[in-house]
């Protein structure tokens, strides 16, 4: 299977079994990249086919202003005992440019077939359950700011 119908796979699975509190959300499938978000585009989930590393990556991507993107990313250095009982040890927050964080984890690369869209909807909808809210409550905030 490439990459595109792969990833709308996962997508089809997780709004399948999102809990409607999660939802709705704004999704969009291109190119190796799966992103989800809740109005704010530039602080949105992301499910990433590295097919040079041969890795999956599934995370929240903070790419707003530096200083949101720092906010966000002290609100999430508090939480890391949380986020690593409910997504694992290896889930990570790190500055990823000068300017942007990210909150993620990697998986390795599995056929693109059914059973590994299973896995990574788990994965990707676990990373939402324990992130929605603030990122929810974040994104009206930052709506409100523009206006």
């Amino acid at each position: 299977m490439h990459a595109q119908p792969f990833l709308q796979l996962v997508l089809d699975q997780l709004e399948r079994d999102a809990p409607a509190e999660l939802r709705p959300w704004q999704a969009r499938v291109r190119h190796g990249m799966l992103q989800i978000h809740y109005g704010n585009p530039r602080v949105h989930y992301e499910l990433w086919l590295q097919s040079r590393t041969q890795r999956a990556e599934v995370g929240l991507h903070f790419e707003d202003e530096p200083e949101v993107n720092r906010r966000w990313g002290a609100l999430y250095a508090e939480r890391v005992f949380e986020l690593q009982a409910a997504l694992g040890p290896t889930v990570e927050l790190e500055e990823w440019t000068a300017a942007w964080m990210r909150l993620h984890l990697t998986l390795p690369m599995a056929p693109l077939e059914p059973p590994f869209a299973g896995e990574l909807a788990t994965v990707f909808g676990a990373l939402i359950a324990v992130t929605a809210a603030d990122v929810r409550r974040g994104s009206l905030r930052a709506a409100a700011s523009r206006r």
